[in-house]
């Protein structure tokens, strides 16, 4: 019997791993009780996203605030969708527009604008106005 009762317990020590991850303000969260966030089909058409808008926003504000502006680039500490309870597909497809952000940003001929919450849209610099570098 005590066997048994050391394998029970070794067993759900080790399933129960830190799943706690930190937001951009240093708290750490779990999502392990959150809702599921996944959105079925290709991302790329615009109706996809739109027939599950509530999802979508919901899934944006959850990655949302694990990102960060970092010398001037987008940055985020989730690495896995799996972290914050979210489809593979709705993860790699903001992740990747963010990584094609950071691009443009890295041209030079781009600066970020602060839009509201945690969230930001990269904008392209008119002549004559000032670049978030030279700020």
């Amino acid at each position: 019997m005590k066997p048994f009762l050391i394998y029970v317990f070794l067993y759900l020590f080790l399933s129960c791993g830190n799943d706690k991850i930190k937001d951009n303000a240093g708290n750490l969260i779990s999502y392990r009780d959150s809702v599921f966030l996944e959105i079925e089909g290709n991302l790329n058409y615009p109706d996809t996203i739109w027939g599950a808008k509530d999802t979508w926003i919901k899934a944006l504000g959850r990655l949302e605030r694990h990102l960060k502006v970092e010398n001037n680039l987008l940055e985020w500490n989730v690495k896995d969708e799996r972290q914050i309870n979210m489809g593979e597909n709705v993860f790699h497809f903001i992740i990747e527009m963010w990584k094609r952000e950071n691009a443009k940003l890295r041209t030079g001929d781009y600066k970020l604008k602060y839009v509201e919450g945690n969230r930001y849209v990269v904008v392209p610099i008119v002549e004559g106005m000032k670049s978030v570098r030279e700020e």
